[in-house]
């Protein structure tokens, strides 16, 4: 695994419960070995957004990593779920 996924809710002013994914790419051999990852994964999700195939729009990338401790990607969560 290269990453952890969060599931973030917050709730706004007017009581709506609003979900994101935080994406952060936590081993550090892997971010030493590809420092821009976080940033391609980003780029992925803006270039995808406009073909209009139901994917995650980006909210914030943080590739330095001076917010999440780790480079991050944030991203919308779609109402789907994985099946490993």
């Amino acid at each position: 695994m290269s990453s952890a996924a969060h599931l973030l809710t917050t709730e706004t002013t007017d009581r709506r419960h609003v979900q994101a994914v935080l994406r952060r790419y936590v081993r550090p051999e892997l971010n030493a070995e590809d420092p821009d990852i976080a940033e391609r994964e980003a780029r992925a999700l803006r270039a995808a957004g406009p073909a209009g195939a139901p994917m995650s729009t980006l909210l914030a990338v943080n590739p330095a990593g001076t917010e999440a401790e780790v480079s991050a990607v944030l991203m919308s969560r779609l109402g789907s779920r994985i099946d490993w």
